[in-house]
């Protein structure tokens, strides 16, 4: 019996990497997850090394800067970890023979067009975040043409801080609860991603015919983050948690310390289920799975 495939994971300190860390991987692969203090992957060098060390066969790109605010205000150290970073690993897996698995984002594009997203849509991003997300994506393909990226939207998990525990926050002390509602995506939970890029992962790493490109992988559906909010709040209630108060809307923040935002940037994910399998859940579902794991282990209160 052949020994497990290693999976390296780069930023498994981060909210994705978290979720990666407590997701059920297959016994023919064995992660490796490296936090930024285990690997600086800024430093070719140290990635060159690490992938000699650990060979694995799969390079998991976890690690991103998404704080879309920040990213207008320190650009470069926004360019340095969305297209630098993933540049470094690209060139090291191509000298290695591994395979890049990178996660990117919708705020690629600029939100205009009337439907999801498809993959062969031309990016157009308005910000800081997207430009350097999308940089990433080109300096990716131009030094690794094989290589996975998979675009995915509204990240929300259950770790804290973030969008699902500052909503549960808010309703648990009462506060009138105000949330964005002409801005529209698709919300995608962490454990779902997780579990969509460990099957893509398996197969790379046992199949070399397997397509190298960019995919789509996000809740299916439409939502405006008051939509987000009240499913989070509807899916508590529904798992035995307290009543949903009503969610109010507001308009997006404008302003000079406020990126500029997608509209509307819903994603389709068929193609990954064509040439992976990996098919997306709806993003109502997902939200309702994962406030009922909480609930169900005494976090959703």
């Amino acid at each position: 019996m052949s020994a497990p495939a290693a999976v390296l994971v780069v930023g498994a300190g981060g909210r994705l990497g978290r979720a990666l860390a407590r997701a059920d991987w297959p016994a023919a692969l064995s992660p490796i997850l490296a936090t930024r203090a285990d690997l600086d992957a800024l430093d070719p060098a140290a990635v060159d090394a690490a992938l000699d060390r650990h060979r694995p066969a799969v390079v998991l790109n976890a690690a991103a800067w998404t704080d879309v605010d920040g990213a207008e205000r320190e650009p470069e150290a926004a360019r340095r970890l969305n297209r630098d970073l993933p540049a470094i690993l690209a060139a090291a897996c191509a000298r290695s023979g591994a395979r890049l698995l990178h996660v990117s984002t919708d705020y690629v594009f600029d939100g205009a067009a009337d439907r999801p997203y498809v993959e062969t849509d031309a990016p157009n991003p308005l910000g800081v975040y997207g430009r350097s997300k999308w940089e990433g994506e080109q300096a990716i393909l131009a030094a690794a043409p094989d290589a996975v990226i998979v675009r995915t939207a509204w990240l929300v998990g259950p770790d804290r801080p973030g969008f699902v525990t500052a909503i549960l926050d808010q309703a648990d002390a009462g506060a009138d609860i105000r949330v964005v509602e002409d801005l529209y995506g698709s919300p995608t939970t962490t454990p779902s991603l997780a579990a969509a890029l460990i099957a893509v992962a398996a197969r790379l790493a046992t199949d070399p015919a397997a397509p190298g490109g960019t995919y789509h992988f996000a809740g299916q559906g439409r939502a405006s983050w008051r939509d987000l909010a009240q499913a989070i709040l509807d899916a508590r209630q529904a798992a035995g948690g307290p009543v949903a108060p009503i969610v109010a809307g507001r308009p997006a923040d404008t302003g000079p310390d406020r990126a500029p935002r997608p509209r509307a940037s819903p994603l389709a994910s068929q193609a990954m289920a064509r040439d992976y399998g990996v098919t997306a859940p709806p993003w109502r579902q997902a939200v309702a799975d994962l406030v009922g794991g909480r609930v169900r282990e005494g976090g959703g209160r």
